[in-house]
């Protein structure tokens, strides 16, 4: 699965939306007989990812209407240097463990709506606080 997924933005197969996720990018793709949904987050500043509320509360609703697998990813890519060039994905978790590692964490408000600042381990970040990032911070 990670290998397809990988794939997300060089794939023709997948269908790419932003509308209910921006900047964030739903993707569906039909493979082995299963729509599979992921919920695609591009690195934002620094380390982390800004993962919006609304984009992942639509994936966690598809999966329990059964439009999707039950399989449904948050996956992390880089943001590319060049826009000729390619995302780069660095690694997916199902999003209703990422919903759990998030646990209570509040959202920020944000210019598309509400958003949490997570790491590529899908936990909330330190700026998730709303604190200024230092990327010298050890704890």
């Amino acid at each position: 699965m990670r290998k397809v997924i990988a794939t997300m933005f060089s794939n023709p197969s997948w269908k790419l939306s932003q509308n209910l996720s921006y900047p964030n990018t739903l993707g569906a793709l039909n493979y082995n007989g299963a729509k599979i949904g992921v919920l695609a987050v591009l690195r934002g500043r620094g380390r982390d990812f800004p993962l919006s509320e609304a984009g992942l509360e639509y994936l966690l609703k598809m999966e329990q209407e059964g439009r999707i697998a039950a399989d449904a990813q948050v996956s992390l890519f880089t943001r590319p240097a060049k826009k000729s060039e390619l995302p780069e994905f660095i690694a997916t978790e199902k999003a209703t463990v990422v919903r759990d590692n998030i646990g209570d964490a509040p959202p920020q408000n944000g210019e598309y709506g509400p958003y949490w600042w997570i790491t590529a381990e899908f936990k909330p970040s330190a700026s998730s606080s709303g604190r200024r990032y230092d990327p010298d911070e050890i704890f």
